[in-house]
């Protein structure tokens, strides 16, 4: 089976345990070269990348990064003034079907993420309770959603075992 490419979400991911996604990229780039590892963010592109260097989370553990808020400027979205948070912002239903367009757009077969909310969007989701990466983390446990673009769940489930979670 000839996997897509991954994406790993940096707030409340990445950023929760870099050394785990560290570790991952590698273990992904020996299985295959050819894969591309993308950062799937909401922040704008240079504001991940430093918020990446601050985590010591260099280039060669992804090959480029994705941002809604690039993205939806890029194809023109207009934000919108929302009293209740008096906030100018995108439509909050549009924001979360983003990180599903981008996947689909850029050959991402699966995104690790922390957020419940993009569930909606993709084809199947997994559960991860990441224990292993965080034995030196003294906080509870965050717990990751493998969501998938596969067509079914059997993929989806092969790639949680391939990735031993």
């Amino acid at each position: 089976m000839k996997l897509k490419h991954v994406a790993f979400d940096l707030h409340g991911t990445i950023d929760k345990n870099p050394s785990f996604f560290k570790k991952l990229s590698n273990e992904i780039y020996l299985l295959d070269k050819d894969f591309k590892i993308f950062i799937l963010s909401g922040s704008k592109e240079d504001t991940i990348r430093r918020e990446l260097n601050d985590l010591n989370f260099e280039e060669k553990y992804y090959t480029d990064i994705l941002s809604i808020n690039d993205y939806l400027d890029s194809i023109g979205v207009i934000k919108t003034y929302i009293e209740s948070r008096n906030e100018i912002t995108y439509d909050e239903d549009l924001w979360w079907a983003t990180k599903r367009i981008l996947c689909t757009k850029f050959n991402i077969g699966f995104l690790i993420d922390n957020d419940i909310r993009y569930s909606i969007y993709f084809r199947n989701i997994i559960n991860l309770p990441i224990v292993r990466a965080n034995i030196a983390y003294k906080k509870e446990c965050p717990i990751f959603y493998l969501y998938s673009n596969f067509e079914n769940d059997y993929d989806a489930k092969f790639i949680a075992n391939f990735l031993n979670f």
